[in-house]
């Protein structure tokens, strides 16, 4: 609260009017000074509230995905069917490799193709096998010994992963000369009057599909064999497959 600026002057009892004027020009002063020195009450209506200013909240950004590389994006059909070549290559070395009982380095591509089997057994005849005439989409994989590159080994694929070894001679009919079961090997007679590409002497490797034992067979009995050539340095061919024929 502001103080009250109070002063008390006795005037003279004397006529003069000087004292009057100086007694006037007094209190004018005063009034000035007291006015200077107590501000006016202010009204509380006259008081405004303090404006705040707020910061607005930072804007919500939603990542951009545009760009965004998935499992298998920005692959092209052919980038794809090359990793499948790929893939299928390795997979018909292991399985040829484990087939024929020699290492994988031993063996390499020749070429692949795509091509649609006639049945489920993926164009591979056995006699004995009963095949379902079911188109079968899937691979030819032709390898190669790395001493034998002009001589082909064959795999046949479907596209289901089933993976089967092709004969590169047979299966044809022909009559056993003579058995080793200890050396696992078979001896076929000569075939007269046309060329012998398939030979005579075979051995059975791990993947040979046999009907019956070798020592089951006896010279003289009819089978179906078909067969493949043997690795480099080694007698003979393989065994692919051996049937015998029923008499």
């Amino acid at each position: 609260m502001s103080r009250a600026c109070a002063r008390v002057f006795v005037l003279p009892a004397s006529g003069n009017r000087a004292p009057l004027v100086v007694l006037a020009l007094l209190l004018v002063i005063l009034g000035s000074a007291c006015a200077a020195s107590d501000p006016p009450p202010t009204s509380p209506l006259d008081e405004t509230t303090p404006t705040v200013t707020q910061t607005p909240p930072p804007p919500s950004v939603t990542p951009d995905t545009s760009g965004t590389v998935t499992p298998g994006a920005g692959s092209t059909p052919a980038s794809d069917a090359a990793a499948e070549a790929e893939r299928i290559t390795g997979e018909a070395i292991t399985r040829l490799a484990e087939w024929m009982g020699i290492p994988e380095t031993e063996l390499r591509l020749t070429k692949i193709e795509g091509v649609e089997w006639p049945d489920a057994c993926l164009g591979v005849q056995i006699p004995s096998v009963t095949c379902a005439k079911a188109v079968t989409p899937g691979y030819r994989v032709t390898l190669h010994h790395v001493a034998m590159p002009d001589v082909p080994y064959l795999v046949h694929v479907s596209k289901a992963g089933r993976y089967a070894w092709a004969p590169s001679h047979g299966p044809a009919p022909r009559v056993v000369a003579s058995v080793d079961p200890a050396a696992g090997t078979v001896t076929l007679e000569r075939v007269e009057g046309e060329e012998d590409k398939m030979g005579t002497l075979h051995r059975a490797v791990p993947g040979s599909y046999l009907e019956a034992p070798l020592a089951d067979l006896q010279p003289g009995q009819r089978v179906e064999i078909g067969t493949a050539p043997g690795p480099s340095g080694s007698q003979g061919g393989l065994i692919v497959s051996l049937v015998p024929i029923p008499s």
